[in-house]
């Protein structure tokens, strides 16, 4: 075996060995305490900027300044917010499965992956912190919620939760590169939302469960806008498709036409994003619904991109 070979096969054992321990309790409360650092340090840094993040992760400071984060087995629930103690307790399970995803999803030398693994746990407790600024506190209240108004409302915080911590992960990465650059900043947020739709998939799960697969195509639905942003780039439509990319999507399909059905919350509520006058392929679309599921995303991104471009562009959406 040569000396090259024999580096190949120490760096792939190592990454063996890696991928096959889980991270401990302790490893996992550091790298939640590391988010709350970040977060905290950013905001900070910040300042009083005019950044269209600003706002929502102020929310999430005040509450990052007033509690300690830590680790816990929760069993079902994804996070306990201990009001009298002022501490935010994260499930030790669901953060495990978290780097699970990473670690199947992404290859490469063992080193890079726990930048990626901080960076996907950043995703997972922004997720949680937003739902406690939506007063969403209690497990119990999920299934309170799919009782009193069933199971899409429950999907729909889910997605505004998801998309504002994409934005807010992107925000951060932004600030500690020192990147100014808003094609960038799309395409981190961009990656965030996908990572995001590959948790949610291949980590938690959407098979059976019509409104997990909302949160899903929502997910998608977003990152597919961000990217018409990033396409149209110095041309007079990038505006609005900046401006829709940050703005929560939920997506079905109608069963009756086979047409994308999308929702986007714009400062003046829930407003319909497709068009009946836009044709939509019948089989295409059922096939990209009954397919979802799996880690792959291009082709679903490629579908909802076309559904989406065609139908904004003749849209009188204004630019809120």
């Amino acid at each position: 075996m040569s000396s090259e070979e024999s580096l190949d096969s120490d760096a792939d054992r190592r990454l063996g060995q890696y991928r096959d321990r889980q991270p401990s309790d302790d490893e996992l409360a550091d790298r939640v305490a590391k988010v709350r650092a970040e977060i905290l340090a950013v905001h900070i840094k910040l300042g009083s900027l005019d950044r269209p993040v600003n706002e929502g992760l102020k929310n999430i400071c005040q509450i990052l300044r007033r509690c300690s984060l830590s680790v816990a087995d929760l069993g079902e629930a994804a996070f306990d917010f201990n009001s009298a103690h002022d501490d935010i307790a994260f499930n030790v399970a669901h953060l495990r499965k978290v780097v699970a995803v990473v670690r199947q999803l992404f290859s490469g030398a063992a080193s890079d992956l726990p930048a990626l693994e901080q960076e996907a746990t950043r995703l997972f407790v922004l997720h949680e912190l937003e739902h406690i600024d939506q007063h969403f506190v209690e497990h119990s209240l999920a299934a309170e919620m799919k009782d009193a108004f069933g199971p899409d409302e429950v999907s729909k915080l889910d997605v505004v939760a998801d998309v504002r911590a994409a934005h807010c992960s992107a925000i951060i990465a932004d600030t500690l590169s020192g990147s100014t650059d808003p094609i960038a900043h799309l395409r981190r947020y961009r990656n965030y939302l996908i990572l995001s739709y590959q948790i949610l998939c291949v980590g938690f799960g959407v098979d059976g469960l019509a409104h997990k697969k909302k949160r899903a195509l929502g997910l998608l639905t977003n990152a597919s806008i961000a990217q018409l942003a990033i396409r149209y780039a110095n041309a007079p439509e990038q505006r609005l498709f900046s401006t829709l990319a940050f703005q929560p999507t939920f997506t079905s399909v109608s069963q009756e036409t086979g047409r994308f059905v999308i929702l986007a919350l714009s400062t003046r509520g829930w407003r319909i994003l497709t068009d009946a006058r836009f044709r939509q392929d019948t089989s295409t679309v059922l096939s990209v619904w009954n397919g979802l599921g799996g880690a792959g995303y291009e082709y679903i991104l490629a579908v909802l991109g076309a559904a989406v471009e065609g139908a904004v562009l003749e849209l009188p959406l204004g630019g809120d």
